[in-house]
């Protein structure tokens, strides 16, 4: 019985959450039904296979569950809502801290503190309407493809033995492929929208420095440059894995190259991280000269050194459990 936990298996993939565990069991009920009109108490593989493509392929069994399509419709509706509810998480905590960080650099008097604060949660809002529209679009993109894979499924025979198995280790999960695409799509966003803005901003009477996205309306932003420089290899080390993620997404599994694509752009993120350290370890001297204590400098540096080896060492553990699992599948 086997394939047939491999077939529900399939099917419940492609179902909403909250209805999953009802229609599986009643799909296996009717699946065992059929089964046992069939052979008579006793299955033979034959037999299992034929039923099951009598039903179809999980594809078409989910979708005739799914009922109407929408421009998001049920299948992802649940992993949608989830998405949308980490993105305004996220970008709370972001507010919030931004607010903490405006108190603490800005100078006495209200009128600075809310100006600051105007401009913060303005480019934030900003930030969040670019973030949910380009969830909203690749969600949409994606409802879209499951139109496509039905169509194929219509075209061709489609064979149950193909069914990988019910704890197959190339099945991508759902959540890594939302998250996948969500984190990329904030950072894109916010890094975009306040790319002027981030750095360290040096409070000219004294007063304490502002590391991040920071409001300042004059003067010098340290390592802002060097961020402006790498800011087009930032992007593409974003959106080449978010690519990947929706590819996964719809493919619903590994294989060899996209496990090979994963340990390239991971690689690709390495040097990105490598030419960003590399741009502040240059700029030391300017820090120390605007103010910054010295031995801040130091530590930060030494961060900066190391950031892009334990990273990398981090990525070789990841390329290596990604090859040990292509090849065990393969052999």
């Amino acid at each position: 019985m086997e394939l047939i936990d491999r077939y529900v298996n399939e099917v419940g993939r492609r179902l909403p959450q909250g209805k999953r565990d009802d229609i599986c069991s009643e799909l296996r009920s009717a699946v065992d039904d059929a089964l046992e009109d069939r052979s008579f108490g006793d299955p033979s593989e034959s037999d299992i296979v034929a039923v099951l493509n009598e039903f179809g392929s999980p594809q078409a069994v989910a979708a005739s569950y799914s009922g109407d399509r929408y421009l998001i419709g049920p299948e992802l509706y649940p992993q949608f809502v989830t998405t949308l509810k980490v993105i305004v998480a996220v970008l709370a905590a972001l507010v919030v801290l931004g607010s903490l960080i405006s108190m603490i650099s800005s100078t006495p008097g209200l009128e600075s503190f809310s100006t600051k604060m105007a401009g913060l949660v303005s480019g934030l809002i900003d930030s969040i309407i670019t973030s949910l529209g380009i969830v909203v679009i690749i969600f949409a993109l994606l409802e879209r493809l499951d139109l496509r894979i039905d169509f194929k499924d219509k075209t061709k025979t489609w064979n149950p033995l193909d069914l990988p198995a019910v704890r197959d280790v190339d099945i991508v999960g759902r959540f890594d492929s939302i998250a996948g695409v969500v984190f990329p799509a904030i950072v894109l966003a916010l890094m975009n929208q306040f790319r002027d803005r981030i750095g360290i901003a040096i409070n000219a009477e004294g007063g304490p420095f502002s590391v991040g996205i920071v409001s300042k309306s004059g003067g010098d932003l340290l390592l802002n440059d060097v961020f402006i420089d790498n800011l087009p290899w930032l992007n593409a080390s974003l959106i080449l894995p978010m690519a990947l993620s929706v590819w996964l997404f719809w493919s619903g599994r590994w294989s060899l190259p996209t496990r090979l694509l994963k340990i390239a752009f991971d690689i690709f993120g390495v040097y990105v991280l490598y030419r960003i350290c590399q741009g502040a370890i240059a700029t030391r001297a300017e820090l120390v000269t605007a103010g910054i204590p010295e031995k801040v400098v130091e530590i930060s540096v030494r961060v900066a050194e190391l950031a892009p080896i334990v990273v990398g060492v981090l990525v070789l553990v990841g390329a290596g459990s990604h090859l040990f699992k292509a090849f065990k599948r393969s052999a």
